[in-house]
């Protein structure tokens, strides 16, 4: 039975290969198997807990993306002369300097605050530092590339939404009139 267990907790926990073979092991092996793999259990445990949640990690990385320094990556901007060409060895892909840059303790961003035209969300400036997201997953290129995948795909889906929503438009026609919908009629009456 604990044999199976084994197995089992190897599998469900994905901890590092190769799978053991537990059948003739003794059961002096098999409790510090155990003991072994509660620390694993535990580790596992802390870095999936710690899921990027709220607005504060995904404002953080769109300054990241904003930055001058990655802006300059997006364009992978060469610096002019041979030398410079010659004497790097690999410049970081944009995934990388994004996550370096998410990971920094000394990058604390501001958001503009007064957008009150926008949403009332956006009055307040909002700081981002480094302590308001350093209990949650670190940044690692694969996973600022998903993430920013996953935003793109996101808001490409509600822009399209909204566009058929017949306010594509923003409710306005080709003369500048406002369109008014049923509720604002109501109300002027």
């Amino acid at each position: 039975m604990l044999k199976a267990e084994i197995k089992r907790r190897h599998k469900a926990f994905g901890l590092p290969k190769p799978e053991p073979r537990p059948a003739s092991w003794r059961s002096t092996k098999i409790c510090e198997w155990f003991e072994e793999a509660a620390v694993h259990r535990q580790l596992e445990r802390d870095a999936t807990s710690s899921n990027w949640t709220g607005k504060d990690p995904y404002l953080r990385l769109i300054h990241c993306i904003v930055d001058d320094s990655i802006k300059e990556s997006f364009r992978n901007d060469i610096q002019p002369g041979r030398m410079s060409i010659e004497n790097r060895n690999r410049e970081k892909t944009v995934w990388e300097a994004i996550a370096d840059l998410w990971n920094d303790p000394g990058f604390a961003p501001v958001t503009e605050g007064g957008l009150a035209e926008l949403h009332f969300d956006f009055i307040p400036s909002i700081a981002v530092p480094y302590e308001k997201v350093s209990s949650m997953n670190p940044a690692t290129p694969q996973f600022v590339q998903n993430k920013i995948t996953g935003m793109v795909t996101s808001l490409t889906r509600i822009i399209s939404n909204w566009e058929r929503s017949g306010q594509g438009d923003g409710g306005f026609h080709e003369d500048g009139a406002i369109e008014l919908g049923v509720s604002s009629l109501r109300a002027a009456k």
